[in-house]
């Protein structure tokens, strides 16, 4: 505890001092930068002022880079404005700036999740710090995540520092951060990627850390997972984060006709639009195997590259995508049965439709009768 309370001793002169060294892509760099404004412009009596404060251009560490078009990490460059993606963003970014306390995001496994939690940081006032946590394995880990983040602890001397830390010093520490937030006329976002994968101490947690932001506005947090996550919310372990939320976003998959930009999009960012190239047939094909799911079609792709490579072609042709769907599980077979499941399913509703209208008919036949020989009756006049 004594290299925190060395760090964060509730006067924001102290946490400029303790920031970690500046002129890096990171929450790091941010937070000194801030604090250090902070503490001159408070010691001089004068409005704050954040315009000569650098942007970082990436505030959640780390900054993500990748060389190939169709890698799974969620690099920025790559990002395709669907519309399906737009309008998830835009609801995102609403939501944020409105101030909802905790807002949860859901989608499909490769849905752009992730990417979409980067983009909408690339949105936020910069007075909003982030911490990204992905997949917290404990209550320590996610304090420790947000410590670092937040700039209250150096990322590089993390192991050093806690090795005698206890977790009631780590949330005094958090404490006391989002208490001096007030000063800085900032707040804090907490960003929860793979939430479907948490325990039930680190969603106790969680709610915990909404409760020590009380009702200051200090502190908002974005809850991502997949489509099981809203079901685990309503459970008993995250019942207390479940009514804390104020507003859900679902993002689905893209659209048939996006994919015949999205695929050239990718390439063209990767520099390699010039090189090579997906038919129309070979796009048709990439939708039909991956439904549209963002992840989904980079896989296929990456793979159908990789065989395109092998043969030394320019130009991949729905062959070539079959055979890389194949070799990586997206097979023909899935993508039929899936859709005689919905076929069974439609015929086992009608069915029960029809089976109702026989047994509503047979309970009212009574009356059903009199209704006719009334009506041949009438009819008869």
């Amino acid at each position: 505890m004594p290299a925190i309370e060395q760090g964060l001793s509730g006067k924001v002169e102290d946490v400029a001092t303790a920031a970690t060294p500046p002129q890096t892509d990171t929450l790091e760099s941010l937070s000194e930068a801030m604090w250090s404004e902070v503490a001159a412009q408070w010691d001089a009596l004068t409005p704050l002022d954040l315009s000569r404060v650098t942007r970082v251009p990436n505030r959640v560490p780390p900054p993500v880079r990748v060389d190939t078009p169709f890698a799974v990490a969620p690099d920025l460059r790559f990002l395709y404005h669907s519309v399906e993606h737009d309008r998830a963003l835009g609801e995102l970014v609403s939501s944020i700036t409105r101030g909802e306390s905790v807002v949860v995001l859901t989608g499909m496994r490769g849905a752009g999740k992730t990417m979409l939690c980067r983009a909408l940081v690339e949105h936020l006032d910069r007075r909003t710090l982030v911490s990204f946590v992905s997949g917290a394995s404990s209550v320590d880990a996610l304090l420790k995540r947000l410590l670092v983040d937040f700039g209250v602890i150096s990322n590089d001397e993390t192991a050093r520092q806690l090795d005698s830390t206890t977790r009631d010093d780590l949330s005094r520490a958090l404490r006391d951060f989002l208490s001096s937030l007030t000063v800085l006329h900032a707040s804090a976002l907490v960003i929860v990627d793979d939430a479907h994968t948490l325990g039930s101490e680190v969603w106790t947690e969680l709610d915990a850390i909404c409760q020590m932001a009380g009702d200051l506005r200090l502190l908002q947090m974005l809850i991502v997972g997949d489509n099981t996550l809203t079901r685990l919310m309503r459970s008993s372990n995250a019942r207390s984060m479940e009514r804390r939320v104020a507003f859900r976003v679902e993002v689905r998959s893209l659209q048939r006709q996006e994919i015949h930009a999205y695929v050239p999009h990718r390439l063209a960012v990767a520099g390699a639009g010039d090189d090579i190239r997906f038919d129309q047939a070979a796009l048709r094909g990439v939708f039909a195997r991956s439904r549209g799911v963002p992840g989904d079609v980079n896989a296929i792709c990456d793979r159908a590259l990789t065989l395109a490579s092998q043969m030394s072609a320019n130009l991949i042709d729905a062959s070539m995508v079959a055979q890389a769907a194949d070799e990586i599980g997206f097979t023909a077979t899935a993508v039929r049965s899936s859709r005689r499941d919905r076929a069974v399913l439609a015929a086992v509703l009608l069915a029960l439709l029809m089976a109702g209208a026989a047994t509503a008919g047979w309970v009212f036949r009574s009356p059903l009768t009199r209704a006719l020989a009334h009506w041949h009756g009438s009819d008869s006049r």
